[in-house]
């Protein structure tokens, strides 16, 4: 038994997030993490352990509502988990295949996720969240 009681917790919404996103159809959208940023994508080929996604044209419709700062790089946005974005399917996308991950915690529970292929299980970024959802860290 884990010394950590809230593994099991854990472990109950990432196997929630990955089987939302087994139950997806082909048209469905679908967001992966590119460590602070992430992008839309939509299904296009589905089988049981791989999805290949094609990015999806998202225009940010909020762009004179965000507020920025001098600072950091070149600014700072004090509101950026207010972006606003339209996606529309964009047919000349590039396209990325995730992948179906399983493993066992410490404890013995089957833990499952979504990756982007050629990303490491525990490796920062890469992950699949269902839904289409485009976010840019404009200050990292």
């Amino acid at each position: 038994m884990s010394n950590r009681p809230w593994i099991a917790e854990r472990t109950a919404d990432i196997n929630a997030d990955a089987d939302a996103i087994s139950a997806l159809n082909i048209g469905d959208g679908v967001s992966v993490s590119l460590w602070t940023d992430c992008d839309a994508y939509t299904i296009i080929k589905k089988t049981p352990t791989t999805i290949t996604l094609r990015c999806d044209k998202a225009e940010l419709l909020n762009r004179d509502e965000l507020v920025f700062h001098a600072g950091g790089f070149a600014a700072h946005c004090e509101n950026q988990a207010d972006q606003r974005y339209s996606y529309e399917a964009d047919p000349e996308g590039h396209e990325v295949k995730i992948s179906l991950r399983r493993w066992n915690d410490e404890d013995g529970n089957e833990r499952r996720k979504w990756k982007r292929s050629g990303t490491r299980t525990f490796e920062q970024g890469g992950n699949a969240y269902a839904g289409r959802r485009k976010f840019h860290d404009f200050n990292f």
